[in-house]
C-alpha cells in the first residue's frame, strides 16, 4: 500500500491541487484501480526521489461543462518516445523485473467503458504525466452509457 510514509522513505514529495467539485459517475472501485496503477508507476519512475503532483480540474469543452480530469505528474525518467506509442497495449512493460504491463491496459478500457479517455505527455528525463477524463454525470448519461456492474460495486459520485 502507498502511504506518506512509503513515499517518504523513498524521498517521493507528493503536491496536491484539488480544484473541482463537479459531479462525475464511475464506479469507485474501478477509478482507485487506475489512479493507483498511475501512483505507482510514478513512484517507480522516480528511484532516486522526486515529486509526485496529483491535480484535479474541471473538464469543459466548446463553453460547456464536460466532466474532470484528474492528471497524475512525475519528475521521473520520463517515457522514450517509442514507447509512448505502445504505453497502452496489453502486456507492454519498460520494467524488466516487475509488472505485468497490464496497469495502464486496463486502466484505458475502464475510463473508455464510461465514455471517459486517458492520455500521457512526456518527455525523456524529465518526468511524465498522465490526464485521465472522466465525464460529468450529465454527460455521462447524454452519452447513453451505462454504468458497469461487477461484484455488486458502487457507482460513485464525486462531489
Amino acid at each position: 500500500m502507498l502511504t506518506r510514509h512509503h513515499l517518504s522513505k523513498r524521498s517521493v514529495r507528493v503536491e496536491q491541487w484539488l480544484e473541482t467539485r463537479r459531479r462525475v459517475e464511475i464506479n469507485a472501485q474501478e477509478l482507485q484501480q487506475v489512479l493507483i496503477n498511475l501512483i505507482v508507476n510514478a513512484v517507480q519512475a522516480m528511484p532516486e526521489g522526486g515529486v509526485l503532483t496529483l491535480r484535479t480540474e474541471d473538464w469543459n469543452e466548446h463553453n460547456a461543462a464536460r466532466g474532470v480530469r484528474i492528471v497524475v505528474q512525475d519528475t521521473g525518467q520520463g517515457i522514450r518516445a517509442d514507447d509512448l506509442a505502445r504505453i497502452f497495449d496489453p502486456f507492454f512493460t519498460t520494467k524488466k523485473t516487475q509488472g505485468t504491463g497490464l496497469g495502464l491496459s486496463i486502466s484505458y478500457s475502464l475510463l473508455e467503458r464510461y465514455g471517459g479517455r486517458i492520455t500521457v505527455e512526456s518527455t525523456p528525463g524529465a518526468g511524465a504525466a498522465f490526464t485521465v477524463w472522466v465525464l460529468s454525470e450529465p454527460e455521462y448519461r447524454k452519452e447513453g452509457i451505462e454504468p458497469a456492474r461487477n461484484g455488486g460495486g458502487q457507482d460513485y459520485r464525486a462531489e
